[in-house]
């Protein structure tokens, strides 16, 4: 799960290391979801162009990630 305070995430993925992905999806404003069928780290994607990756997820485990700061992907936080 990834929440976003910034208002400035398009959208997240998790991302193995050799280059698959599985996309999060937006519930609600600010809110992506998903139950992870991959293993790899979070990877948001942010309106201003920048990305950023942060926790580690294992298959059909929670994983929780704050997007905080005052630009968008400014700092991720695994909670």
């Amino acid at each position: 799960m990834v929440i976003d305070e910034t208002g400035g995430v398009e959208s997240a993925v998790v991302t193995t290391s050799d280059g698959r992905e599985q996309p999060l999806y937006r519930v609600w404003s600010g809110i992506f979801y998903t139950i992870p069928r991959l293993e790899g780290a979070i990877e948001v994607r942010c309106a201003n162009g920048s990305r950023a990756r942060s926790g580690y997820v294992t298959r059909y485990w929670h994983t929780r990630i704050r997007v905080t700061g005052s630009t968008p992907c400014a700092r991720l936080l695994d909670e």
